[in-house]
């Protein structure tokens, strides 16, 4: 099983509840730690609780031995809401690429923080080129924004941001900032 999810997964796991050596719950555990949505369904003659048990850790469905027929349409249900996840999944990330071609195109350092701390949780890759940081820095160390503000000008720039920002006002203001090598 490892060496074909690794290799060639499947499009889809038809699995017994009861198997020798590991049960259809471990199995179940191990296909999700590398495919959070591949269709995972259970056959057995294990009872409902078993079923509940094996939905509540992920399995997309479980069939009862005694009612095989309702194996064929769960398989065709699966396999089609697993192809219009992956669907979804390529055009997501296709977005994403256009958003993170958009975000280098900026001219400035794009950010996004939370209004109230004002911790942050992006900071585009601009930051290197204009101020020497890396992003990751910005990211790691609380208080960066602030820390890196010039003295002169961060008592005003932190209230003037906290004052727009719980006004739910759109803002743009203007301060200097300490680059990497200090200036």
């Amino acid at each position: 099983l490892i060496d074909r999810l690794e290799n060639k997964p499947p499009d889809l796991i038809i699995s017994d509840y009861n198997l020798s050596g590991l049960t259809g719950i471990e199995v179940l555990k191990m296909v999700r730690k590398k495919y959070t949505h591949l269709p995972f369904l259970f056959v057995s003659l294990a009872g409902e609780e078993k079923a509940v048990d094996a939905m509540h850790e992920g399995a997309s469905d479980y069939v009862m031995e005694h009612n095989l027929n309702r194996l064929g349409p769960a398989v065709l249900r699966e396999i089609s809401n697993y192809e219009e996840h992956k669907q979804q999944s390529a055009e997501l990330k296709k977005t994403r690429n256009r958003y993170e071609s958009l975000l280098q195109s900026v001219n400035g350092i794009v950010w996004e923080a939370d209004a109230e701390t004002f911790e942050f949780s992006y900071v585009s890759q601009q930051v290197k080129m204009l101020l020497g940081y890396s992003p990751e820095e910005w990211l790691e160390e609380p208080d960066f924004w602030q820390n890196h503000i010039h003295p002169d000008d961060r008592r005003e720039a932190i209230n003037f941001c906290h004052h727009k920002t719980k006004q739910n006002e759109d803002h743009s203001f203007e301060y200097r900032m300490i680059d990497a090598n200090g200036e």
